[in-house]
């Protein structure tokens, strides 16, 4: 999963971001670095979701749960 998500966000946002794992309610915990990241990301969140799900099939990223923190 965490490939899977550096691979949908590339390289540079990938460095920014740190996916945590999925929550009870499915959707995929990603910290960030700075709330710019995080509204970068918030913004591409629908594209992410679908180039995860393409790669692990149907339901694995119904969405991201998107935090400001330290990212590595």
């Amino acid at each position: 999963m965490a490939a899977a998500f550096a691979d949908a966000c590339g390289p540079r946002l990938a460095r920014e971001a740190s996916f945590r794992g999925p929550l009870p309610d499915g959707r995929l915990l990603v910290v960030v670095r700075s709330a710019a990241w995080a509204e970068q990301l918030e913004a591409l969140g629908a594209q992410v979701c679908a180039q995860i799900e393409a790669r692990l099939g149907p339901g694995s990223a119904p969405g991201l749960s998107i935090r400001v923190g330290q990212a590595r």
